[in-house]
């Protein structure tokens, strides 16, 4: 079995049929198993409630993601991520960064505090 593991950013242009960055793409996922991560999971809930997502964009998320592998974490947690970085003024997020703290996940890249 042949799979793809995709990054926030192409699963978004694969997902929206007029988006025309998917197109060069749409070859390397064709007859594979698609698999995001959990990270890139709670990026997307983050984007939809950053820009207001309807219900029916919402569900369409829901139902995209179900049709993917996703490499574990907890799909809660990456809900409850996205509303909470949605949350996050500039400012806030400017500070934990500032303090080493990966404002997208917790802390730094692995999520622990970057030293």
């Amino acid at each position: 079995m042949d799979a793809v593991l995709l990054d926030t950013d192409v699963f978004s242009f694969l997902m929206k049929s007029h988006d025309t960055r998917g197109v060069v793409y749409r070859p390397h996922v064709k007859d594979k198993t698609v698999a995001v991560s959990f990270i890139t999971v709670g990026e997307l809930y983050y984007g939809a409630e950053k820009k207001g997502w309807s219900a029916k964009s919402r569900k369409n998320l829901d139902e995209r993601l179900k049709a993917v592998v996703i490499v574990p974490y907890d799909e809660e947690l990456c809900r409850t991520f996205g509303r909470v970085r949605a949350s996050l003024p500039a400012g806030v997020a400017a500070f934990l960064k500032a303090s080493g703290i990966n404002p997208s996940c917790g802390r730094g890249s692995e999520g622990a505090r970057s030293s």
